[in-house]
C-alpha cells in the first residue's frame, strides 16, 4: 500500500483530481457571480429609466429624445434639496432628483477637509461618485461639496444662486 501511495501513477491520478477539484471551484465562483450580476442587471432594467427622468422606456412610450446630456450612472452632480439621515436628494441640472444613499465607508470632504454628514446644507452644491444598487439608487463611496458655480464664468443651469 505503501509503495502504491509513493507510486508516480498515484500522484498522477490524485494531482489530477486535486487539478479538477479547484478547476470546479473556480467553475463554481463564476456561477455565483454571473448569478449575482444577472439579478443585478435584472433589477436594474426596471429603474433604468428613472435614472434619465422618465418613468418608460422610450420603446414602452416614454420620451424618445434624450436632451444631450447622459446621467452618469456611477454619480451625480447637483444641489442638496434635502437631507433624511442617511439619504440626501440632490436635483440636477435638469432637475432630476436623485438619491443618494450614505453609509460609515462614504467620505464626505470639503476641499481637503474630512467633514460629516450634519456639515452638509440644503443647497450645497455637491459631486457624488458610488455604485448604484438594486432600486437605482446611488450609494456613495465620496461626496466633495462645490464651490457656488454661480463664481466661475459659465452657465451651468438650475445649479448655483444665479448664472452668468
Amino acid at each position: 500500500m505503501k509503495e502504491f501511495l509513493k507510486s508516480k501513477t498515484f500522484v498522477g491520478i490524485a494531482s489530477g483530481l486535486g487539478a479538477l477539484f479547484v478547476a470546479l471551484l473556480v467553475f463554481q465562483a463564476g456561477i455565483i457571480v454571473g448569478s449575482h450580476k444577472a439579478q443585478y442587471s435584472y433589477g436594474l432594467g426596471d429603474n433604468f429609466f428613472r435614472g434619465f427622468g422618465r418613468e418608460k422606456s422610450p420603446m414602452m412610450g416614454g420620451d424618445p429624445v434624450m436632451r444631450g446630456d447622459f446621467v452618469g450612472a456611477h454619480g451625480t452632480v447637483g444641489k442638496i434639496v434635502k437631507i433624511d439621515s442617511s439619504k440626501i436628494i440632490v436635483a440636477d441640472r435638469e432637475n432630476v432628483e436623485k438619491t443618494i444613499i450614505t453609509n460609515q465607508n462614504t467620505i464626505i470632504r470639503e476641499s481637503r477637509d474630512d467633514i460629516e454628514l450634519s456639515d452638509l446644507s440644503v443647497g450645497d452644491t455637491i459631486i457624488v461618485l458610488g455604485t448604484p444598487n438594486d432600486t437605482g439608487d446611488v450609494v456613495a463611496s465620496l461626496i466633495r461639496i462645490m464651490p457656488d458655480p454661480s463664481i466661475f464664468n459659465y452657465r451651468m443651469p438650475g445649479i448655483g444662486k444665479r448664472n452668468i
